[in-house]
């Protein structure tokens, strides 16, 4: 199995409680398969890029598409990335 990457862990525990995967794919516009589902949740401000908040006591953020990756498919692995064909960030 994958080594986690550092907040990996965190979302992973998250993501196994069902009202929080509803919380994160009602952030998603939703579209056809091969279309762009736009982020609707939170983004910083200064990378641009689409995040989803797991703590925010500790401000503990992961990227959003890495966290519904990791919702479907489970660990991915400290070197591995998440990309998408679109390359749009809030993507």
């Amino acid at each position: 199995m994958p080594q986690p990457a550092r907040n990996d862990s965190l979302a992973l525990a998250k993501l196994e409680d069902e009202a929080f995967r509803a919380l994160v794919w009602s952030k998603v516009g939703r579209r056809a398969v091969a279309e762009c589902w736009p982020w609707l949740g939170y983004v910083n401000r200064l990378t641009g890029r689409a995040v989803l908040i797991l703590s925010r006591k500790q401000w503990r953020q992961i990227h959003a598409a890495r966290a519904v990756v990791l919702m479907e498919r489970g660990a991915i692995g400290e070197s591995n990335l998440v990309a998408h064909s679109c390359d749009n960030p809030l993507c």
